[in-house]
């Protein structure tokens, strides 16, 4: 297919006769220009690298935003009345 559009074929044309969007092939036309055979293969989506940040677990319940808040608020507390 790439070869085809490459040929000076419409992508419109190709992807109509292989029965996929134009915008699939478009997509695959632009990897294959970039990256050979290679482009159109299976990749992951998935990030290289991913931060400590991104791993950690949200509070899972609001009594524990609502503990949490209140501890701040006691210690800020005790702090100005020393």
């Amino acid at each position: 297919m790439c070869l085809r559009v490459a040929g000076g074929r419409p992508i419109a044309h190709v992807a109509a006769e292989a029965g996929i969007s134009r915008r699939c092939l478009a997509k695959w036309y632009g990897r294959w220009r970039a990256h050979g055979e290679n482009g159109l293969l299976d990749h992951s989506f998935r990030p290289a690298v991913s931060s400590p940040a991104g791993r950690q677990s949200p509070l899972r319940h609001p009594r524990q935003v609502v503990s949490l808040t209140q501890g701040s608020a006691n210690r800020s507390n005790n702090t100005k009345a020393k």
